[in-house]
């Protein structure tokens, strides 16, 4: 039933969502630790932002690779784009994270920002884009990498129900995979996390029958 209301829900915002390329865990927190691990290697590097949510660096530390950090401009709000290109090496990021809104700035990524992300990493990593504080915007819907690149290979979202719907302790997160992700990473959580808490789904669910309350 979640998965459902959740690619609706997205479906709605303008990012069709198949419910099939949703995975939900206990909040985003475990998921993030367990997708880090499941793609990185001995060799590879991963790029953060910086500053940072201290969940996407212990991650990361949690992985063989090499962590790597890029800059947000604290006075214009915006990704320092030459310091990311800099630190993106094609031949080793396996791995990059964005926030929009980033958490602790609060700067919103651009389309425009987005493209030339996409562009610079050119298939040769994936993408997480983590988009929890992405329903408590004040000004106007906030874009997603989804509005310029919704058919990539490369591309993961990740949302949960903590910040915009004040659901904190009910712990419900989700990953928006591609396909060819799908298979692997739900046989990993299969053994490792089993299910998320059958209530507090039913609960998310129905918040997302009050999102113009």
């Amino acid at each position: 039933v979640l998965r459902e209301k959740l690619a609706e829900w997205y479906t709605a915002m303008g990012n069709p969502t198949k419910a099939k390329n949703i995975i939900i865990n206990t909040g985003t927190s475990p998921l993030f630790k367990d997708l880090f691990r499941f793609l990185l290697e001995e060799g590879d590097e991963v790029l953060l932002p910086h500053p940072y949510y201290s969940v996407y660096h212990v991650s990361a530390l949690l992985t063989p690779a090499k962590i790597r950090f890029y800059s947000v401009n604290p006075k214009t709000l915006t990704i320092d784009m030459n310091d990311f290109k800099s630190k993106f090496n094609p031949n080793k990021t396996k791995f990059v994270v964005v926030a929009s809104p980033g958490n602790p700035y609060g700067n919103i990524i651009s389309k425009k920002e987005y493209q030339e992300i996409v562009k610079i990493v050119n298939n040769n990593a994936y993408i997480l884009s983590d988009e929890i504080y992405r329903n408590v915007g004040f000004h106007g819907r906030v874009p997603s990498i989804l509005d310029i690149a919704n058919k990539k290979d490369n591309i993961i979202v990740s949302n949960a129900f903590s910040k915009g719907f004040r659901m904190y302790t009910a712990r419900v997160g989700f990953f928006i995979l591609p396909d060819h992700l799908i298979e692997p990473f739900r046989v990993l959580l299969q053994h490792t996390l089993l299910t998320a808490n059958p209530s507090a789904q039913f609960a998310a669910a129905e918040a997302l029958n009050h999102l113009e309350e």
